[in-house]
């Protein structure tokens, strides 16, 4: 292998480079030597000092190389956007269900440390940027680690927590006491600690926007804290897990979106009295695990007018329409319904009930969408609201018995459907469930060349294949889609010379096609198996091939 002069300069060494690593080695020989006053001090006798001398080489050496690093000159901007991506800063603040935040908050954590070992530039960088330090996580190992944690925050808005964990009441009180002066400038509290949480609530937080609770403990009748307007005067977010509930006396009128996980069966008159004091709530989620726990309600109906979200989880089926019944939500834009583990009719005349208490059911719209999707059915009406149906666990013919609840008492004008082409008996379900009439778009999502094929087929009779696509699903086909006009595949196998015959079909046989009045076809995230451009054959026959 060839090789550069030996007394040449370093092949791999720019003329600049070599000039400025001459110069630092001469400044630190210059250095040592001044200091013992013995050039002799340097010789290749003294292994200890030559080991000296080059550690403090590489410091130098590695200074150069980091400023020529181009990643250490991005700008400031650049770098604060690219930083806070990897952080996730825009997560900070959220309050979800279900809530992930233990896992955001290790993972913020992990995000920084690991910035911050990348090179003495972007250690600088993290240390010195605010909103880097805005989340301040009290489970520090002392107080004087805390500290300096906040002041690296400057003046930025905090998002304080504090996890699960025994701590003693004097700890939680002086913890209380360290944070006081900074308490005004607090946006987001999430505590998981009681003993924490009745310490920090007897102050006002004036700019507190959202407060997570995720307290499991049993608390004192004496240590229960108190939610006011006037301590908590910009509160917008409530979210409470566990067993509590806040005493409340005046109304909360900022509050906006309450969030309440794992209702005990005591607990319901509490929460009744929470929401007879949030006249301007506009979003509400329950999650609850318990059986019964709005049984026997007896007390006047509570009006929400303001409210445009309902989310209710896991409540039994003897619950659900008893929530619905008593809590009037006339103004309603989404309502979400995630169904326990239980027998599929016990869920469809519970959705009966719900459906008929939010008043959707019977009402003459000019257009509904029903969509079918992982076990999800949803159903969209003209005005934009929409009622979302889910169970907790994956339950066989789960969607179509929602769909024929909303189907059988909604009269559209136009309906859309969304189906999954995976599930079985889809083809049967579209024949035999509904009015079909007036089904103008049809979307099929999710499947192998096979399942598409089948689609197909039953919208068309194809001449000699029509006695086995009869005997294949022992129906009346085509299916009596005398109205749809949009077709859409999503996610699927396609053929597309197949799906060419079909249109072809219409204009042969015209009473054995569904596909007769069908104008665009579409096909999103499709594979279509290395078909050529039929584009034009499809215009020709006034159809709209579209491919995404």
């Amino acid at each position: 292998m060839a090789s550069g002069p030996a007394n040449g300069p370093s092949p791999w060494l720019s003329d600049e480079q070599r000039a400025r690593m001459e110069q630092s080695i001469g400044y630190i020989l210059h250095s040592e030597i001044s200091k013992e006053g013995d050039p002799r001090d340097l010789s290749v006798d003294d292994p200890k000092r030559q080991i000296e001398v080059f550690d403090k080489l590489s410091l130098v050496l590695n200074a150069c190389r980091n400023r020529r690093v181009p990643i250490n000159h991005l700008p400031q901007d650049v770098m604060h956007h690219i930083f806070s991506i990897v952080l996730q800063l825009e997560d900070m603040h959220n309050l979800e269900l279900p809530n992930p935040y233990p896992t955001y908050l290790v993972t913020f954590i992990d995000q920084r440390k690991r910035l911050r070992l990348v090179s003495r530039t972007w250690n600088s960088f993290v240390v010195s940027t605010p909103s880097f330090w805005s989340l301040v996580d009290m489970l520090a190992p002392d107080l004087e680690v805390l500290h300096a944690r906040i002041e690296r925050a400057g003046q930025r808005e905090l998002c304080v927590t504090h996890r699960s964990g025994l701590f003693t009441e004097k700890y939680c009180e002086h913890l209380a006491l360290f944070l006081t002066p900074h308490l005004h400038r607090v946006r987001t509290l999430r505590l998981g600690n009681e003993g924490v949480a009745a310490a920090l609530l007897k102050n006002p937080f004036p700019t507190l926007r959202a407060l997570e609770l995720r307290l499991n403990g049993h608390w004192q009748t004496e240590s229960l804290p108190t939610i006011t307007q006037d301590y908590f005067p910009q509160l917008h977010t409530l979210q409470l897990s566990g067993c509590f509930i806040p005493r409340n006396t005046t109304p909360l009128n900022t509050l906006r979106i309450l969030r309440l996980h794992h209702i005990l069966q005591e607990e319901v008159v509490e929460i009744l009295a929470l929401l007879a004091q949030c006249s301007y709530l506009e979003e509400l989620a329950i999650l609850s695990q318990n059986q019964s726990p709005w049984m026997g309600l007896q007390s006047t109906a509570l009006r929400l007018d303001n409210l445009r979200r309902l989310e209710v989880r896991d409540l039994d089926v003897l619950s659900l329409p008893c929530l619905f019944r008593y809590a009037k939500i006339p103004n309603f834009k989404e309502v979400i319904i995630a169904f326990p583990l239980a027998p599929v009719p016990n869920i469809g005349a519970a959705l009966l009930q719900c459906l008929d208490e939010l008043q959707v059911l019977n009402s003459s719209t000019d257009s509904v969408e029903i969509s079918m999707s992982d076990d999800i059915v949803t159903c969209v009406m003209e005005d934009g609201r929409s009622v979302e149906v889910t169970p907790a666990a994956p339950q066989s013919a789960f969607s179509e018995e929602c769909a024929n609840r909303f189907l059988e008492h909604l009269q559209p004008s136009a309906l859309r459907i969304t189906v999954e082409l995976q599930h079985q008996g889809i083809i049967r379900w579209i024949h035999q469930s509904f009015d079909r009439r007036n089904v103008v778009e049809l979307r099929a999502r999710r499947g192998i060349l096979r399942e598409s094929r089948a689609l197909v087929d039953g919208l068309a009779i194809f001449g000699d294949g029509e006695e086995d696509t009869e005997e294949s699903f022992d129906l009346e086909l085509p299916l009596p889609l005398p109205s749809l006009q949009t077709l859409i595949f999503e996610d699927s196998d396609i053929d597309v010379p197949h799906l060419l015959r079909m249109v072809s079909n219409r204009a042969t046989h015209p009473q054995a096609t569904a596909a007769t009045r069908i104008k665009q076809i579409t096909l999103s995230s499709c594979s279509t198996r290395n078909a050529p451009d039929l584009s034009s054959r499809f215009r020709d026959l006034g159809v709209n091939l579209t491919l995404r």
